[in-house]
C-alpha cells in the first residue's frame, strides 16, 4: 500500500509543477452528491488545466485511493491529499528556491545543468 502511495505523490507532483488549483478542478465533483468522479474525469480535467500526465499511472492511483474497488475517485480525498502534499513539501521547495535565488539560478537554468551533467556521467 505503501508503495501505491508513490504513485498518488506522482500525481500531486504533475499538479505541482503547473500549480494546479487542484480543489478547483476538482469542484464538479464535489457538488455530486457522492462526491466522486471517474479516472477518464479525472484525466480530462487535469489535462485540461495543462497537467502533464505522462509519469503518472492514473490506475495506480486508482488502486491507492480506491480500497473499496468502486472504480472511482474521492474528490474530497483527492483534493486533501493534495492540500497535505504541498504542506509537507512547500518548506523544502522554499529552501530550494532561496538556494538557488542565492546563487543565480532559475530553477530551469538548475534542471538544465544538472540533466547536461547526469548526461556526461
Amino acid at each position: 500500500r505503501g508503495l501505491l502511495r508513490g504513485h498518488v505523490d506522482s500525481l500531486y507532483s504533475a499538479c505541482t509543477a503547473v500549480s494546479a488549483d487542484l480543489k478547483a478542478i476538482l469542484d464538479f465533483a464535489m457538488r455530486r452528491p457522492d462526491r466522486a468522479l471517474a479516472p477518464e474525469e479525472l484525466e480530462e480535467k487535469l489535462r485540461a488545466n495543462g497537467v502533464d500526465l505522462t509519469a503518472v499511472d492514473l490506475g495506480d492511483v486508482l488502486q491507492a485511493l480506491d480500497p473499496y474497488n468502486l472504480g472511482k475517485f474521492f474528490a474530497p480525498e483527492l483534493a486533501q491529499g493534495y492540500a497535505a502534499f504541498k504542506a509537507r513539501y512547500s518548506s523544502l521547495m522554499s529552501k530550494l528556491a532561496g538556494c538557488l535565488g542565492s546563487r543565480g539560478l532559475s530553477p530551469d537554468e538548475f534542471f538544465a545543468r544538472t540533466a547536461q551533467a547526469t548526461a556526461v556521467h
